[in-house]
Formats: structure tokens, sequence, C-alpha cells
């Protein structure tokens, strides 16, 4: 059993959790804080706290638990690389997305 977030009174807001598709990580989106975090579900520890420009209506992982898609109620879409230090391949993958293409 691990906490991944302490307990805090925070008032009510939308609160949305899932494991991306490989389970190795929990995504959590708290619509009070407009933030997405992103927890590795093997010690817990937080690698990403990313903040949205709206509310979020959808949250969804790529097929290879590599990436978060998210769509907010802006009409916005969003895809966030998962950049996790204690995966080996991690620095080719992102070395492969087309946003760090300098050509």
């Amino acid at each position: 059993v691990r906490t991944f977030i302490p307990r805090v009174a925070e008032g009510v807001f939308t609160v949305a959790t899932a494991f991306n598709r490989t389970d190795e990580y929990v995504l959590y989106y708290h619509s009070g804080h407009k933030t997405l975090r992103v927890f590795r579900t093997a010690d817990a520890t937080m690698l990403a706290n990313y903040r949205v420009q709206a509310e979020v209506s959808a949250i969804e992982s790529t097929e290879d638990g590599m990436a978060v898609v998210i769509g907010t109620v802006d009409g916005c879409l969003s895809v966030l690389a998962i950049a996790d230090q204690t995966k080996p391949h991690v620095g080719q993958f992102l070395g492969s997305l087309p946003s760090r293409d300098e050509g």
C-alpha cells in the first residue's frame, strides 16, 4: 500500500484518476488546481505536475504507456510524453518526437 497524495481538505472539486495502459503510472487530475499529475506506480514518485489551460474533459494513455493524451473543454488536445528517467530508452524516445526535430 502506498500513499500518492496525503489527505488534505481542499474543498469540492472534480478529481479524476486512472492508470496508464501499462499500469506503470497513475494519472491524477484535480479541477481546482487545474493540474494533471503523473505518479510512478512502483514507488509513488511524482514525475509530472502539468498545469492545464482549461478543465480536462478526457484523459487517455497511449498503447505503449509512454504518453498521455488530454482533451480540455475549450477544444484543445495535448499529448504529453512521460519522461521517466528510470526507463532505459527514454532519451531515445524523447529524441524521436517530432517536436525535437531540428530540421
